[in-house]
């Protein structure tokens, strides 16, 4: 029997949905596209009539629902106002949705703590890089705008090493989830992030 349009979009989302959820869990290497095609409630066929490998599952994850999370984390950068509180508002939801953005969460595990199970032709580590860029290029051209910047800090390496910090941050912390409650302590986490950058902390 033909499937609809609308039963073939939520077939996809429910593989995308499952692809996550269980690349989060195991990692890239340890899901097949089978478990994935099991754990979404259809079948084998169904999986690769979407997706023709896993790669290409594991790069539609990755660009479907990260946007979809990202938006409001990284919504205060675009905006109006100084320059430090809209970084500083930036990195607060960052480490709040952290802890509490189940998507977000999965994808960071996924592309930050398990990318080390990636094959380097997976799709996913370019869109990645991407990304990684991206954010830096953002800070950065926000750093720019900042008049608390400490003297002689260039905002590229400055943006580069706040990245840097936050990733390592977000690995720590998927390591050891009971280590402390980012959430909780996302202004504290914030203000030390960007401290070694600017040269006045920012106030809440």
């Amino acid at each position: 029997m033909r499937r609809t349009a609308a039963e073939a979009a939520e077939t996809r989302s429910d593989l995308l949905d499952a692809g996550l959820r269980l690349f989060a869990e195991f990692g890239f290497a340890d899901s097949s596209l089978a478990d994935i095609a099991k754990a979404a409630g259809v079948t084998r066929g169904a999986a690769y009539h979407h997706f023709k490998d896993k790669a290409e599952l594991y790069s539609a994850v990755v660009s479907e629902k990260w946007p979809e999370a990202a938006a409001p984390v990284w919504a205060p950068l675009a905006e109006h106002g100084p320059a430090q509180e809209r970084l500083r508002r930036h990195l607060v939801r960052y480490f709040e949705a952290l802890e509490r953005n189940d998507t977000m969460r999965s994808i960071l595990s996924v592309t930050i703590y398990k990318s080390g199970s990636l094959p380097k032709s997976a799709p996913g580590l370019e869109l990645k890089q991407d990304v990684m860029r991206l954010w830096v290029r953002q800070i950065a051209d926000v750093l720019g705008e900042a008049d608390g910047l400490r003297q002689g800090i260039d905002v590229d390496v400055a943006a580069f090493a706040i990245v840097s910090t936050v990733s390592g941050v977000t690995s720590t912390w998927l390591a050891d989830p009971e280590a402390l409650s980012p959430a909780t302590r996302a202004a504290q986490l914030a203000d030390i992030t960007l401290r070694g950058a600017l040269s006045e902390a920012v106030a809440p």
